[in-house]
């Protein structure tokens, strides 16, 4: 019988593991920088939560989390991520059928160059995390009912005057009535 904060603990150990994969790895060249987000839960209709990733000085949005909660007459509920701002901003996952879907990464997976960065792009595109149609949810979801969840990110950020890609991801929980997501870091 294992306590929460013998759950919790295992989980941090996997995050700091999956941290230290990534700074043994030979000739990785890698600055992390963590950011602890303060918890924000999305479960209402047509809510949203803007993150400026890239602390430019113009608050530039550079990726938006949507939440739809029993929209329209066929009772849609769901969660998507979308890539905005700087064109280079995406969402690790791959496209289906012209629908965007994020992966759900495991502690350890890494993200970085050469990956498939398909799951959202562009600010008129919506990565589908979890989506609900009358009572019926879609088989390429990878967040319903997702704890601790990661979507691994890349966005573009103009440094010295150039502009360089950068990877990273973000942490979130998503109901598995697909009514809210919580964006935790």
């Amino acid at each position: 019988f294992r306590t929460m904060k013998d759950k919790k603990q295992n989980e941090s150990l996997k995050y700091l593991g999956a941290i230290g994969g990534l700074l043994a790895a030979s000739g990785a060249q890698a600055q992390i920088k963590y950011v602890d987000l303060p918890d924000t839960t999305l479960n209402t209709n047509n809510a949203y939560w803007d993150l400026n990733i890239d602390e430019d000085s113009l608050g530039v949005v550079d990726y938006r989390f949507i939440q739809y909660v029993d929209t329209s007459i066929f009772n849609v509920s769901g969660t998507f991520i979308q890539a905005r701002g700087n064109a280079g901003n995406s969402v690790m996952g791959l496209d289906y059928g012209n629908y965007a879907y994020p992966f759900n990464l495991s502690p350890g997976d890494s993200v970085g160059p050469g990956k498939p960065f398909k799951g959202a792009g562009g600010s008129n595109a919506l990565g589908q995390l979890a989506l609900e149609i009358s009572d019926t949810g879609h088989a390429n979801d990878k967040f319903n009912g997702a704890i601790n969840g990661l979507i691994g990110i890349r966005f573009r950020a103009e440094i010295d005057d150039t502009n360089r890609a950068f990877f990273g991801w973000i942490r979130v929980d998503v109901a598995a009535d697909y009514n809210s997501i919580t964006i935790k870091d």
